[in-house]
């Protein structure tokens, strides 16, 4: 990538700037006084490309006093294809618009964020990669060394392609290992008891043989009986028997649904007095205080507890509801008792008619065998809800085996993905390759470090062994030598620690460009010669000039008089009025 034309209008001091580096090889000095816009110049560059400034994201203060819309326009190429864009900003609107020129093909995208997302893919780096290759501002030399391990280690990751894909992937396989341990613990909370379960079933069978037992034995005692008990079996009786057992029957029924009538009153007295006492709570809550407690508590809390005793109060009301139902079916049950022993004084009266009433009352088994055929179809009643259990019993044992089945299927996921999080987190394949790479990194800054200085050399590290425990500690720390002599950096000069750290910047240009594969032709710095002293000055200019091998265009901004009589390419920047002019 290699920037052609920069247009400037009513941005920063700037009224109207025009930029053709096309015109200059090699090293391009912009200079000037101090405030002159010389480092503005390179703003509206990083602000081209990424609607982004060093200091921060951009607004209305970036246009110039007295107007109401600004703009910059880049035009550069990327191989042989030449692009250009332009963004500003008018009544407090953005804008930006992109275009190829060789295809002359709009490549705008409907919102800004897809605009930007197409120049970062067209260029092949984002910000953070410009800044910490391209573009050095004032103070960005020294931002690196001065953050502490932790921010020096996100710098030297976020320059790593292969940790953002590996990232991508960390993601991908963390939602999923999450998903899938939300569905296990649904299923561990679904399945339930499968142990208890088995053993209802065996208790259940038992009781099943158990009770099979007693009606065989029912049914034995109640076939002797049929034998001695003299009734008439006359049509008539018949009749009139099987009625009055109906009857009889019938009354049974609602004689038993007329029982729990108190009970059920009772309970509606319950949870009237409980909604009494709810009411009574919510009077204390809504006065400021806890309705049990007594004390004060904040008005969030209050609207909470409140909200919570009207629940109670619905589930209450709902409960009063549902038993006063019961207590009106309840009641019809009376009716329909009433009327059945009508009917059953009525059976009693045609049976006597008949006089087989009699005939049964005088023999001595007759009671006995009244009593044996109740408890038989009691028992035979039993059986079949014995046997309805048992059957519910197994078809949940079925469902929990099944549940178990995918249990231990999803054990073996959430296992599976679990490790696969570990080698893709902090302590896996990540840190095998900062680990592999660093030394990489190293060599870069040491190799710097040999053209611009007489034996200093530093060593990274990105892991340190605490003395405490025997476990290592992750880190970044860089360490200077001098010779073979360890040196404190804080302690190390103003000039040579200014040294250190543009190796530093040059070697991190140099390993972002490498890791994601981007290439440029040229390179930015502003105000890089302070703190410097001849030597290095010198050191650096020829430094500067070896690196023209690799880039076209060389942009310095530098205010210092020696820097600029070792510079052919000049630019000057001049401030008139509060306007900002090219010369």
């Amino acid at each position: 990538m290699r920037i052609l034309k920069l247009e400037i209008s009513n941005l920063f001091a700037y009224k109207k700037a025009k930029l053709d580096f096309t015109k200059y090889k090699g090293s391009v000095l912009i200079k000037g006084r101090n405030n002159a816009g010389k480092s503005a110049l390179i703003r509206t560059i990083s602000y081209a490309f990424f609607d982004n400034l060093i200091e921060g994201r951009v607004g209305d203060d970036m246009i110039r006093r007295g107007e109401d819309a600004g703009f910059v326009r880049l035009t550069f190429k990327v191989g042989k294809i030449k692009y250009r864009i332009e963004r500003g900003r008018k009544k407090n609107k953005a804008f930006c618009i992109f275009k190829n020129l060789t295809k002359n093909k709009s490549l705008t995208e409907r919102k800004k964020g897809g605009t930007n997302k197409k120049i970062v893919e067209v260029i092949g780096m984002d910000f953070n990669i410009f800044r910490n290759s391209i573009m050095f501002g004032q103070g960005d030399v020294s931002r690196f060394v001065h953050l502490k391990d932790s921010g020096r280690k996100e710098i030297f990751c976020s320059l790593i392609s292969k940790l953002k894909e590996i990232d991508e992937e960390y993601k991908v396989i963390h939602e999923a290992s999450n998903k899938k341990e939300d569905e296990l613990n649904e299923l561990l909370l679904s399945v339930g008891f499968p142990d208890q379960t088995k053993k209802g079933i065996k208790i259940s069978e038992e009781r099943m043989v158990r009770s099979a037992k007693v009606i065989k034995k029912y049914k034995k005692k109640v076939k002797k009986l049929e034998g001695k008990i003299d009734v008439s079996e006359s049509k008539e009786y018949k009749k009139i028997k099987k009625k009055l057992r109906k009857v009889e029957g019938d009354i049974d029924f609602f004689e038993h649904g007329i029982e729990p009538i108190p009970s059920y009153k009772e309970k509606i007295r319950g949870f009237k007095d409980e909604i009494k006492d709810i009411k009574q709570s919510i009077k204390k809550a809504k006065k400021g205080k806890c309705g049990k407690c007594k004390q004060k508590l904040p008005r969030k809390i209050i609207d909470e507890h409140i909200e919570e005793y009207e629940e109670e109060i619905k589930k209450e009301e709902k409960k009063i509801v549902e038993y006063e139902g019961y207590c009106e079916e309840s009641e019809e049950y009376k009716d329909e008792l009433l009327k059945n022993r009508k009917e059953q004084k009525l059976l009693k009266k045609k049976l006597k008619k008949v006089g087989v009433i009699e005939v049964a009352k005088r023999k001595k088994n007759f009671k006995k065998y009244k009593s044996l055929t109740l408890k038989l179809s009691e028992a035979e009643a039993d059986r079949i809800y014995k046997k309805q259990d048992l059957k519910e019993q197994k078809k949940l044992l079925k469902k929990q085996k099944k549940i178990q089945r995918k249990v231990k299927k999803l054990e073996v996921k959430v296992r599976s993905l679990s490790i696969l999080e570990a080698a893709l987190g902090n302590k896996g394949i990540r840190q095998d390759i900062i680990d592999d790479l660093c030394p990489v990194f190293e060599e870069k800054v040491k190799y710097y470090l040999r053209q611009l200085t007489d034996g200093i050399q530093i060593k990274l590290s990105t892991t340190v062994k605490a003395k405490s425990i025997d476990k290592e500690i992750d880190r970044f720390t860089i360490q200077v030598y001098s010779g073979k002599n360890k040196v404190n950096f804080d302690l190390v000069g103003g000039g040579v620690k200014k040294v250190i750290q543009i190796a530093i910047s040059f070697a991190l240009s140099e390993f972002a460009l490498e890791q994601n594969g981007t290439k440029t032709d040229f390179i930015l710095l502003d105000e890089m010669f302070g703190e410097l002293d001849v030597i290095a000055r010198d050191n650096l200019i020829k430094l500067l000039n070896n690196m023209q091998k690799r880039f076209k265009n060389i942009i310095i901004i530098s205010h210092i008089q020696e820097v600029q009589d070792l510079i052919k390419n000049q630019i000057e920047v001049v401030q008139e009025n509060g306007v900002s002019k090219i010369v």
